[in-house]
């Protein structure tokens, strides 16, 4: 008999005995892999009985080994940010890789001269990632495209989703403590003003600041702002693009940013459902993961913000297997956070086997620390997981073990 040890933090090192050819008898494959898979149950289970969790769910399987440790896997718990993997997923599959979202500026009538009859539109296309210096971009486009004053008013549509500026199940300090209020015109996340006037009504702000954007640019623009729906016909004068989805998604995994997750939302809702909504989003994603075999639970929010939403790490599982068989696989996988070098797992796992090969999405609210995505083991099987611990007494502690539950499935062995 030999020892098999990873690479844990002390206090969390645990050897487990597995057969080896020294007892005279060369184990069989199958024998083989039932005691990885035993040896791996054990290991997991003490690992991450260290979290001072009350509940902990936790689904794993290894390729050559299939599923390796079950526990509450069917249970809905909150599933804290690793909701955005339904998120991002039902929008490459919905939206495609290459969707850009578009922020327009449009005019109700033909330019005459230098002159701009009727109204000036800004139309809000959803783009999360919008920012005051793409703002004046436009403005400036307005200007290169000759004109210098506009005759009626300056509006905004920003009616492609609703008006609702939170999703349900948010506490209400979540805007603007985790979230600006969401608006499909929106700029710098909505997080530049936090004053009541503005958490209500994003998008008329953001049509000012334009104005004067335009105004230092030498369009003359009359002080009357407001809302209007854009007309039919109205003519593009300058629009901006957002960077492909690919990029969208992985901005959105990488920093577990809540305010572009909720957007998403929408836009997949918009996209699917033809009515830019939380709900109609919610509907969406279960429209094109279902068929997949993903099971999907309850889908509240985009970010996992809410105290209603509900997934099972069996289900997260389901979502990586279809993710695996789909076109969209290398494009999930590369928008994850990587263990010891960038996102939300920059500082995790370093000086462990998982550094630089974990793949994984992050969950963290007050009483939930989640982890999901993949690995590989020391010989190369890819190994799915998904782990969430909630009413730990202790978060630091939680948090390391999932790191090292990660880890230690990193330097495990299939084959012998």
């Amino acid at each position: 008999m030999i020892l098999f040890r990873v690479l844990l933090p002390a206090a969390l090192c645990v050897a487990v005995a597995l057969p080896t050819a020294g007892t005279g008898v060369a184990p069989t494959p199958a024998a083989s892999a039932v005691a990885v898979t035993a040896g791996l149950q054990r290991k997991l289970q003490y690992v991450l009985g260290q979290s001072t969790a009350s509940t902990v769910a936790a689904a794993v399987d290894v390729a050559g080994l299939g599923q390796v440790y079950r526990a509450r896997a069917t249970t809905p718990v909150a599933p804290a940010s690793t909701e955005k993997l339904f998120t991002t997923f039902a929008a490459l599959k919905v939206l495609t890789p290459s969707r850009r979202l578009i922020t327009q500026v449009r005019a109700s009538q033909p330019r005459v001269g230098s002159r701009q009859p009727g109204n000036l539109y800004l139309v809000g296309g959803g783009d999360p990632f919008l920012t005051a210096t793409d703002l004046n971009h436009l403005a400036a486009a307005v200007a290169a495209s000759g004109i210098r004053t506009v005759s009626g008013r300056l509006l905004v549509d920003d009616f492609r989703y609703d008006q609702s500026r939170r999703a349900v199940g948010w506490k209400t300090s979540f805007v603007p403590a985790e979230s600006g209020p969401l608006s499909a015109l929106a700029v710098d996340h909505n997080g530049w003003r936090t004053d009541p006037a503005f958490l209500a009504d994003p998008a008329v702000a953001n049509l000012a600041r334009f104005r004067t954007m335009l105004a230092r640019h030498g369009v003359s623009v009359s002080t009357r702002i407001g809302h209007a729906q854009l007309p039919t016909g109205a003519r593009l004068v300058a629009s901006h693009a957002s960077g492909p989805m690919t990029a969208v998604v992985r901005r959105i995994d990488k920093s577990s940013d809540n305010f572009a997750a909720e957007l998403l939302l929408k836009e997949i809702g918009y996209m699917r459902r033809h009515v830019g909504t939380t709900a109609g989003g919610a509907a969406a994603v279960r429209d094109v993961l279902g068929p997949l075999g993903v099971a999907v639970g309850i889908v509240a929010d985009g970010s996992g913000l809410s105290s209603r939403d509900r997934q099972s790490v069996a289900g997260e599982l389901s979502l990586l297997l279809a993710a695996e068989r789909s076109t969209m696989y290398r494009q999930l996988l590369q928008a994850l956070p990587v263990a010891c070098q960038d996102g939300t797992l920059k500082t995790r796992m370093c000086n462990t086997p998982a550094a630089g090969r974990a793949r994984a999405k992050t969950g963290s609210l007050s009483s939930v620390r989640a982890l999901a995505g993949w690995t590989s083991t020391a010989d190369g099987h890819r190994v799915r997981f998904a782990f969430v611990l909630s009413g730990f007494r202790d978060a630091a502690k939680a948090r390391q073990a999932l790191d090292a539950a990660t880890a230690l499935l990193s330097a495990a062995r299939v084959d012998s």
